[in-house]
Order: structure tokens, then sequence, then C-alpha cells
């Protein structure tokens, strides 16, 4: 293993401009982080007293210069609900799990940040009020997680768990994401009698009901 590098940590209750540039060049690995991000920074109530971002990099990496880094978006008052978003350029460097006799120097350095902003959520979880969290105490709810990161971070000792909604049966449940060119999809219109709404907050049960992930009004609200 190589030798420790000095690492930057930075918390800060808003989104340093610096990190969504740093962010836009790793698309589409970084989008779920980034539009996070984005939508705390430009969006009113986009985000909470409580949240925070984390960016981890290497003390000798100027911002934006485009070496590895870690990110996160956290919020650990919003339980059962996705507390946090992270992206790691580990993310881009690799496909699936790594085996352990062909890690690079470079998957081993992202895997140093990506721990130092998980110690950096663990500070934040010590300056959470007794009480006022859903989840048990040392565990957080993480969306849209790489698997090379879950892998990495299950090698590096790493508790990681899966969801209540997820089967005895499967050892994980995934997520899969697909991207399309929206200039390349066929034009259809929608069958006699439907049309294209905005949702609205009589809407709610009805979404709730359909889903097995626990979601809270104001969430299903934010997004539709």
């Amino acid at each position: 293993m190589p030798s420790p590098k000095p690492i930057t940590l930075a918390t800060t209750p808003t989104p340093p401009s610096a990190l969504l540039a740093a962010l836009a060049p790793h698309l589409p690995h970084s989008l779920p982080v980034l539009r996070r991000l984005q939508f705390a920074r430009n969006v009113p109530g986009g985000t909470t007293a409580t949240a925070r971002v984390i960016w981890a990099r290497y003390d000798d990496d100027d911002a934006g210069s485009g070496g590895d880094f870690a990110a996160a978006y956290v919020d650990l008052s919003r339980g059962p609900e996705t507390e946090c978003w992270l992206y790691s350029t580990i993310e881009d460097a690799v496909v699936g799990a790594v085996p352990e006799e062909v890690r690079s120097e470079e998957v081993l350095e992202g895997e140093e940040l990506v721990l130092e902003v998980l110690r950096g959520v663990r500070a934040l979880e010590a300056e959470v009020e007794a009480g006022t969290r859903v989840l048990e105490t040392g565990w957080f709810m993480v969306g849209s997680l790489h698997e090379a990161v879950r892998h990495r971070l299950i090698a590096r000792g790493v508790r990681v768990k899966k969801t209540e909604n997820v089967a005895n049966e499967l050892e994980w449940e995934f997520c899969g994401k697909w991207l399309f060119r929206v200039g390349e999809l066929e034009e259809r219109g929608l069958p006699e009698g439907m049309g294209w709404d905005v949702a609205t907050r009589a809407d709610v049960p009805i979404i709730q009901g359909r889903t097995s992930m626990p979601r809270k009004e104001y969430v299903v609200l934010m997004t539709a």
C-alpha cells in the first residue's frame, strides 16, 4: 500500500463553486451528487440548516485540477429517506468489483478519500442532538451508491447493509440507471384520455402506496 498522502477535508453548509466545477467533468458518474448539490444551491428550500457538503482531496491537488477526490451531500435529519449522496473518482477508474490482486495505486488513493468523507459524516453524527435521528446510531442511508465504491468499502472493513425492503434471499438490491438521447426517441402520443400533468398533494397517497421505499410527503412533492 502506498504511503499515506495528506488529505484536505472541507465541510461546508453550501456547495462550493469549485466542487461543482470539479464534478462536472466526471459526468455521468457524478450526476447524483452534482444534481443534489445544484438543487441545494439553486432551488429555494432545496436544502436544510442541518445539511452539509463534505469534500476530500489530496493536499497536492488543486481544486478542479483533475486529481482524485470524493464528495458527499449529507443531511442526517432526513432518515429514513436518503441522508447521503456520495461520489468518488473510483467510479471512473474501475468497472464493478476490484479484486484485491489488481487494485491499482489510483484505486487505493481513491479509497482513502472515501474513508475520509465517511469519517466526516461520523463527525457530523456526533453533533446531532440525541434522539433526533430516525435511523440507528452509527448508520446512515446512502442513495445511488456505485457498486465499485460499495465493494471497496466492504474490502476496507466498512459495514454496509441492505435496506429492509430487500428480500432476504437477495444479497443486494441493484438500481440500474439508463441514459437516453432524447432527440433519438420515437415520438408517440399518449392513449386517449391520458395526459401529462404535475403531481399535487392530493396525489401523494397514491404514490406512497405504490412504492416499497419510504417516502415523506415533502420529498414526493419535491421531485414531482
